[in-house]
């Protein structure tokens, strides 16, 4: 078969910025007045018009973040034109829609791949355990702390605990703080509370801790997956870096498990039952979880007291864990029997999944639609994943998928080739080039370079390939590149595949 060379000086460009709907309008032939009136459609207008509708049906599929589907519309769109009884060079105005489809789908399918490719993190949300430090409560009247009390010793009567409860002015104020001022918020932490417990419980019997701590999450981070603190603490069990990387607990560009509701989970099981065999006494690791270990041992060895009450009464520990402790106890006390205390909550169904190994580096985009459900219910059950793809420094990821939704994954996924799972660009490193001169040339900076290969030092060698992140201020560079034209092929297709454009793959071999 006869070689076609297209000598392509590919412009390397992308951008961060996040695509809005794009309303395609491509120029109809020329109509006389009598058309318009009688609205009989030419066949030049039909083919444009037909054209049109796949492109916004396109559209609609990208803002879903199905990316294939979309894939699909577009080339049946850019198909209406090309599979026409009317040859494009026989029209110049059908030539000029169809050169204007082409332009907008690039621009489109760009700027979403950009998305991917650019690697924006998930977004996180506030943690409840920053507002522990400035509540105030205050001493309930007589008359109705005795009546709550009698009324929270009747309600315990006969309930299990797995853990000591004390019942104390401080734990009543805190019960009606969440039954009044942060009701809602409550409400809310005990709704997404049922997405998790059962998997927390479970691995806390495996660890032989108290189920009762379960509950910790509810004043710890609201049960919100993406939980982030002013002191950077992080997922629902609110670890910070050092501590996660104690318990195993790994983080780097990629990931960050700290956000992983499970692993963060063993960790926290074993972190509190290491704070027990320590102080022997479930409230002081509980003050020491929140605030370490270093200064609880430091208010117990100014007060000459190892009890959390009396070491809470001086100023040696910070009104956050002060408050830490009552808190977990009024949340617990709730938790038990939700509808006892006013709250008619409907808990989350329990997340269920199945881990299915991911064999390559693969678009978040491509796995929701493989699994034909949405980017966010894949990032529910992955937190960890900072960025829109499977981690690119491992050959392979363990990845959840909806349980329900495995199978159809499995035969959507055995379909896509390697080389379409996901949108990035590669660079073999050539000889005499530095970290400095390759992110130069991208507009990348060295320690990026450096954090998304998994390199320890600046030394890379020849044929070595790099990872090169999208970024919206890339310079402008060439690279020339051949590329043989298969059976099939479209113009629209080769640009797409090297981020560039129809009209410069025109300009450049004509």
């Amino acid at each position: 078969m006869k070689r076609i060379f297209f000598i392509l000086f590919i412009l390397i460009f992308s951008c961060f910025c996040s695509h809005k709907t794009e309303q395609l309008t491509l120029s109809p032939p020329p109509q006389t007045q009598e058309k318009r009136e009688s609205h009989i459609l030419s066949d030049e207008e039909k083919i444009i018009m037909r054209a049109e509708e796949l492109f916004k049906e396109g559209v609609t599929e990208i803002e879903k973040g199905h990316l294939l589907k979309a894939r699909n519309l577009f080339d049946s769109a850019v198909d209406a034109f090309l599979t026409s009884p009317i040859s494009l060079n026989d029209s110049p105005s059908l030539k000029k829609a169809y050169e204007e489809l082409l332009k907008k789908i690039h621009e489109m399918e760009m700027k979403s791949i950009s998305e991917g490719d650019g690697f924006v993190e998930q977004k996180t949300e506030i943690s409840f355990i920053d507002e522990l430090e400035n509540i105030e409560t205050f001493p309930l009247p007589p008359e109705k702390a005795k009546e709550l009390m009698e009324k929270v010793k009747a309600e315990m009567e006969g309930r299990i605990f797995s853990i000591p409860v004390v019942i104390n002015e401080k734990v009543l104020s805190f019960i009606e703080l969440f039954k009044g001022e942060r009701r809602e918020k409550f409400e809310r932490a005990l709704i997404n509370s049922g997405k998790f417990l059962g998997k927390i419980k479970e691995i806390f019997r495996e660890e032989g801790l108290p189920e009762d701590l379960a509950y910790l999450p509810l004043i710890e981070s609201e049960f919100k997956v993406k939980a982030k603190s002013r002191a950077n603490a992080k997922g629902i069990w609110q670890f910070v870096d050092r501590t996660g990387k104690l318990y195993s607990l790994d983080y780097n560009w990629w990931l960050d498990e700290k956000y992983d509701f499970v692993k963060s989970t063993r960790a926290a099981a074993k972190h509190l039952k290491d704070l027990y065999n320590k102080y022997n006494d479930w409230y002081l690791a509980l003050a020491a979880y929140n605030a370490g270990a270093g200064k609880i041992d430091r208010a117990i060895s100014k007060t000459g007291k190892a009890d959390f009450w009396e070491i809470a009464k001086t100023r040696h520990i910070k009104t956050e864990t002060k408050n830490y402790v009552p808190a977990f106890l009024a949340s617990l006390i709730i938790a038990k029997n939700p509808s006892q205390h006013g709250f008619e909550v409907e808990p989350a169904p329990e997340l269920q999944w199945e881990v299915i190994r991911i064999p390559s580096p693969t678009d978040l985009r491509i796995i929701a639609e493989c699994a034909e459900t949405s980017v966010q219910e894949i990032q529910e059950l992955n937190p960890e994943l900072r960025r829109l793809t499977t981690p690119g420094n491992v050959s392979y990821y363990d990845l959840r998928i909806p349980r329900e939704k495995a199978e159809i994954f499995r035969q959507n996924f055995a379909k896509i080739p390697e080389e379409k799972r996901v949108f990035w660009r590669w660079h073999i490193v050539q000889k005499g080039e530095t970290l400095s001169s390759i992110g130069k040339k991208y507009g990348v900076a060295v320690h990026i370079l450096k954090e998304v290969n998994s390199l320890r030092s600046n030394r890379i060698k020849p044929d070595m390939r790099l990872l090169i992140p999208s970024r919206k201020d890339i310079g402008s560079t060439t690279e020339r590149i051949i590329h043989v034209v298969r059976k099939g092929e479209t113009l629209y297709r080769i640009a797409l595949k090297y981020n560039t454009s129809v009209e410069k793959i025109k300009e450049w071999n004509y």
